[in-house]
Parts: structure tokens; C-alpha cells; sequence
């Protein structure tokens, strides 16, 4: 949703806090049923590097269907009477999707076992085995490159609710051009709803913690802190969307790739300076507390691009009708959210 004003954090009481950040595009009035099974949105995890075929480590390369990752990696660690910390995984993937993604298991004196037999004496439900390989090291957030999506979009409409009326054929081939031109721009870097926890969660987590010096549990706090730094970086995006400045440089910018960025909140100071500094500080004046919380956590200073375009060339980026469904293919790098690229398209009614 289009919102025309910034978030407003005058009450430190308040239980809803601000998520509907501002789109780039004029609204294409449609919308769509996203998510209507898992098979609507296929997530595959491009490592970008091979198995080393030797060391500690095994990797498990596994398709999972309707459920999390974090859930899958206890249960491997669970079943195979190990603790929690020696499974590692690239990214957390969406639950509610067809998801392929690598696990890492530490493994130095190489009791594990891989066989036909694994995965089904492991007795993971929603998941499949498809290869495995030693390696030298754990798997880490962020070690991945990439993310490729296969997304369906079913019963497109015009309006924001679902109605009888369907697309025309000549306004299909209308929104397949203008789609794509929006995609191959780029739209707003965002962060998505989804590190935000369920209806805001993690972020009404973080404003108890920062502004009411509640902390969360231990078992929560890199969480919350993870959602109140992404909320920071959208509210500056944010800003810069409302001046149409998103994916074009100000004066003391802080550009990567010739792309400008915006801050991911922590110690030290900003790198931006001149017009760009006065447009992060006054974005963030409201967040004061939240930026002294983020520096307390012992986050460091870092920049995030504003742009989000899908990469890798060689990889189809395509957009088409298949009768009323919307069907988008794209690349990603890792940490880039594909419900930031959706936004742009249409209103999403999730199942």
C-alpha cells in the first residue's frame, strides 16, 4: 500500500507500529491469490560454489515443502542426537513454498552415514533428499549468492479485492511489458514483511526493548534485533521513495556498483554527508532510540543498496500470462526479498 506519510512513533505505548512503506510506481490497480500452495512459489538457493568433496562438514542439498527452515535443522539435529549449533544453513526459507536450499552438518569424525535409507529413517516430513557432498566449513547466513523464484500469481483482477472480472488479453500484454520494465529498473530494496514477524511481532519486541528497556528472550534477541535494523533501513528507503531519490544519487551519497544506499544501523557514524546525511538523520529522528539500542547490541555501521533488480543474466528473468495466472522468474542475490519485486505488481491476497 502506498503510504503518504512517515511513520509516527510519538506514543511508545502503542501495539501497532507503521509497516505500509511507499511504492515506487503507480499502482497497476491489480490483485492476485498468492501463496495458494506451496507450489506457487518455488524458491531454489544458488550457492555459487561447489563442495569441496572433503572435510568436517556434510552438506545436504534438500527440497522442503510447507515447512521452515529452522524448523528442518532442529529436526536433523534433534534425530541425529546433535546439538542445535552443528547444522548450518545459507538463509531461512519460506515455509509456506517449494523451497531447495543446502544444510551443513558438522560431522569431523564422520559418523553420519548417507545413504537411500537417510532421509526416511530421518523421518522429516515435507522433506526430500537430493544430494550431499563433504566440505570444509559450516554453512552461514548469507553464504549463499543467490535466490532464483518461480512465482505464480493466481486469478488476476483489477482492484485491490477479488472480483469476477478477468484481465482482457490486450491489457495482459500491456502488464507482461510493464512488468518486466519494472523489474528489469528495479523497485525499492526493502526488506519484507516477513522479518517483521506475524503482524508486526518482532517489531512491537524491539520498540519494548529499546524504548521500554524490556528486554526480549535470549532466544529471541537476534531476531528482533535483525527486524529493528531492516525497519531502520526501510524508513530511510522510505524517505527517499517519497523525494524520488530511491534509485537515483543525492549530493554525499555513499554509492556501491553506482548504486546509492542507505544505512544498516550500528556503531560509528554515518558515512553519508551533506544532502544525503540531512535526509538519513531527519528519516530517522523518531528511531533515535532504536538506533541508540542497535549501537548497544554491538551491531557496526554498514551500507545496504536502495535498488533491487534481479541478476545474473545467464538466468531467465521472465514474466507471462498463463490464462489468468501472472507467472514471474527471477534471480535475487541473497537477502533480497521477492515480496519487495511483488508489491510492485499487485495487491496479494494470501491463502
Amino acid at each position: 500500500m502506498i503510504s503518504s506519510s512517515e511513520p509516527n512513533f510519538e506514543s511508545t505505548d502503542q501495539t501497532n507500529i507503521p509497516q505500509d512503506f511507499p511504492m515506487a510506481y503507480p499502482t497497476l490497480n491489480l490483485s492476485a491469490q498468492f501463496k495458494s500452495c506451496p507450489e506457487d512459489f518455488v524458491v531454489n538457493e544458488n550457492l555459487g560454489f561447489k563442495p569441496t568433496g572433503e572435510g568436517e562438514h556434510c552438506l545436504l542439498h534438500i527440497e522442503k515443502t510447507g515447512q521452515n527452515t529452522q524448523w528442518v535443522a532442529d529436526q536433523l539435529a534433534l534425530n541425529l542426537n546433535l546439538d542445535k549449533k552443528a547444522v548450518g544453513y545459507c538463509g531461512r526459507k519460506d515455509r509456506h513454498a517449494v523451497t531447495r536450499q543446502w544444510l551443513s552438518i558438522y560431522d569431523p569424525h564422520r559418523h553420519i552415514s548417507i545413504d537411500d535409507e537417510f532421509m526416511h529413517n530421518l523421518a522429516i516430513e515435507g522433506v526430500t533428499l537430493l544430494e550431499h557432498a563433504r566440505h570444509s566449513h559450516k554453512l552461514r547466513p548469507g553464504d549463499h549468492v543467490s535466490n532464483q523464484f518461480h512465482i505464480r500469481l493466481r486469478n488476476v483482477n483489477e482492484g485491490a479485492k477479488e472480483s469476477e472480472k478477468s484481465l482482457e488479453d490486450n491489457q495482459k500484454l500491456f502488464l507482461v511489458d510493464e512488468i518486466m520494465q519494472r523489474l528489469l529498473k528495479g523497485v525499492p530494496n526493502y526488506f519484507g514483511a516477513q522479518r517483521f514477524g506475524r503482524d508486526g511481532s518482532n517489531l512491537r519486541s524491539a520498540a519494548n526493548w529499546f524504548e521500554k528497556k524490556q528486554t526480549p528472550p535470549r532466544r529471541q534477541k537476534s531476531m528482533v534485533m535483525s527486524a529493528a535494523r531492516s525497519y531502520v533501513f526501510n524508513t530511510v528507503l522510505a524517505a527517499r521513495v517519497h523525494q524520488n531519490c530511491w534509485a537515483s544519487d543525492i549530493k554525499g551519497d555513499v554509492l556501491v556498483n553506482s548504486i546509492p544506499t542507505a544505512p544498516l544501523w550500528g556503531r560509528g557514524r554515518l558515512a553519508s554527508e551533506t544532502e544525503a546525511l540531512l535526509l538519513e538523520e531527519a528519516a530517522l529522528a523518531e528511531l533515535s532510540s532504536w538506533c541508540h539500542g542497535l549501537e548497544h547490541c554491538g551491531l557496526k555501521q554498514e551500507r545496504r543498496a536502495t535498488v533491487l533488480a534481479p541478476i545474473n543474466k545467464q538466468f531467465k528473468t521472465a514474466v507471462e500470462f498463463d490464462g489468468d495466472d501472472l507467472v514471474l522468474t527471477f534471480e535475487l542475490a541473497a537477502g533480497a526479498f521477492a515480496t519487495s519485486i511483488l508489491a510492485e505488481v499487485a495487491v496479494l491476497r494470501e491463502a
